[in-house]
């Protein structure tokens, strides 16, 4: 699955002429090789060169949170005394057309300028979103099964209606519908459990 999304993504970024693709916070990254990147200071990115392995460059304590996929993507893990930039942008290379996603924090794409002060930098959306908006099989099973619960709890909410065709509902009243089309209504009361009776025709309740 992220595979196959990722060749998709290389292709887009050939398309576009897009050389490299950066991508930290936000759903993108997720979408693509299955890891949330953690919002905080410590920077997490991939790196996605059109031509090229793609390489996570992620904080050493948080790589055990890393569901490895080696035929997507490869490790550099990075520790506190080290430039996080530094190694995004060595990653880089000579690349002068990127692409970074949307929600990146504004400090890390400032550091990346002065780090690769040659390269011009775009939206990793104009990239992503066009393919994102096209469900795969996966997305389409998750979405599926994300939608049962609702669909059930809709469906227990509802009216529910008796062989002697009396309808209730959730306000605890309930209409028996006799040969007449007006029927009437019978609605307890929670406070003192008694029962009112509303006609239809006439509207005035007892």
């Amino acid at each position: 699955m992220h595979a196959e999304r990722l060749d998709r993504v290389r292709a887009a970024m050939s398309e576009q002429g897009v050389e490299v693709l950066l991508l930290s916070v936000g759903p993108d990254l997720p979408w693509l090789i299955g890891y949330e990147a953690m919002p905080l200071e410590r920077l997490t990115m991939l790196v996605v060169p059109a031509d090229g392995e793609a390489t996570l460059v992620v904080p050493r304590l948080e790589a055990p949170r890393v569901v490895e996929h080696p035929d997507v993507f490869t490790i550099d893990p990075w520790n506190e005394t080290e430039d996080p930039i530094a190694r995004v942008a060595a990653h880089c290379g000579p690349a002068v057309r990127l692409a970074i996603g949307d929600r990146t924090w504004s400090r890390f794409l400032v550091d990346l300028q002065s780090a690769l002060p040659t390269a011009s930098f775009g939206k990793a959306s104009d990239v992503t979103a066009p393919l994102r908006s096209i469900k795969d099989d996966a997305e389409i099973d998750a979405l599926r099964r994300a939608g049962e619960p609702a669909s059930f709890a809709t469906s227990a909410m509802g009216s529910s209606v008796s062989s002697h065709g009396t309808t209730s509902n959730t306000s605890g009243c309930a209409t028996t519908r006799g040969a007449s089309s007006r029927g009437t209504t019978r609605c307890a009361s929670p406070a003192r459990g008694s029962t009112s009776i509303v006609s239809r025709s006439s509207g005035i309740a007892s």
